[in-house]
């Protein structure tokens, strides 16, 4: 959230700079038309590199995360407010059912709208980061080797009736620094 508070929220930004940017410029458009009615002038096409970064919208975000879930073999490490949406839930549950590895860092103040309940498998872990600064990021980073960035808490609201964006990047690299940042904030956050 782009807030004084917001801004001093513990989070992080993407900057694009491939096809995806492009891509978002255009989603960005077709919003910025509708509630103005003024276009944007975006070119019909790229020379930017295609960087195969995966942008979803609303309820398309919630596919993304649902399906990166499900193709996850080894680890799915979320750092998140909360959660709410219970066919995430469901979706965690089943993967830490299959053995994958499910860390959740979800945020103090928020504890209760995330009953540890709701995860009962042994393989779901769970941890507070302290609520000063807030926790600002909505990231999941399934196997090391891609992340998921969203723009919002995941709950039913956000996807039903926010107007939500998420960017799915394929990168070992980057994927594995942001991995490290993990556990850093791993270690800081309470069971």
């Amino acid at each position: 959230t782009w807030t004084v508070e917001g801004l001093l929220a513990h989070d992080l930004a993407v900057e694009l700079s491939g096809k995806s940017a492009w891509k978002a410029a255009n989603l960005f458009s077709k919003d910025w038309e509708f509630t103005t009615t003024f276009p944007l002038t975006i070119p019909k096409d790229s020379p930017l590199p295609d960087d195969k970064i995966v942008l979803a919208t609303n309820a398309n975000v919630k596919q993304q995360l649902t399906d990166q879930i499900s193709a996850s073999t080894k680890s799915i490490w979320i750092e998140i407010p909360e959660i709410t949406d219970l066919d995430l839930i469901q979706a965690l549950n089943d993967a830490a059912e299959k053995g994958r590895e499910v860390h959740l860092i979800l945020d103090q103040a928020e504890k209760s709208n995330t009953p540890k309940d709701k995860f009962p498998s042994k393989n779901i872990t769970i941890r507070h980061y302290p609520s000063k600064p807030p926790l600002g990021m909505h990231i999941a980073i399934f196997d090391n080797s891609s992340f998921l960035f969203s723009s919002s808490t995941w709950t039913r609201y956000s996807f039903v009736a926010n107007h939500e964006f998420s960017i799915t990047v394929p990168s070992p690299l980057a994927s594995a620094k942001l991995g490290d940042l993990f556990k850093q904030d791993w270690e800081k956050s309470t069971k």
